[in-house]
């Protein structure tokens, strides 16, 4: 029986791969479904609100992405008025060290926290455990 869901949102299939290859791992509680990009992931949070559906405890989002990128999900994300979301827990992980993402990501009150990727094991299972 799983404890909850989270959401990896990506498009690097690279990346993908390794962080549910090291989800796998820490993550057993947790089932991981991913998006290769905001939109894909917006639109399926859009459905859960639709069909009272299972909420996500964590997402991991990217913010480089094509179709639309982790600053627009989180701004749409952040329409969806529904009490549910709320208690998701959203943690930016980029490759991006630039001083103003890190600034901006700050300004949104549902990101926990900014990771530079690559995630280490040992990260990862400190943020599941600390739910």
């Amino acid at each position: 029986m799983t404890k909850g869901i989270a959401y990896l949102i990506d498009d690097d299939p690279i990346y993908q791969f390794t962080f549910k290859a090291m989800f796998k791992l820490v993550g057993q509680d947790y089932e991981l479904h991913s998006f290769s990009d905001g939109e894909q992931a917006y639109e399926h949070c859009q459905q859960i609100c639709s069909k009272n559906g299972v909420f996500p405890d964590f997402i991991f989002l990217d913010l480089n992405m094509p179709v639309m990128d982790g600053w627009d999900f989180l701004n749409d994300f952040l329409l969806l008025k529904d009490a549910r979301f709320s208690q998701t827990k959203v943690y930016i992980v980029s490759s991006s060290m630039y001083e103003e993402d890190i600034k901006r990501a700050k300004n949104y009150p549902i990101v926990k926290d900014y990771l530079i990727k690559p995630v280490g094991k040992e990260e990862l299972l400190a943020l599941l455990s600390d739910n």
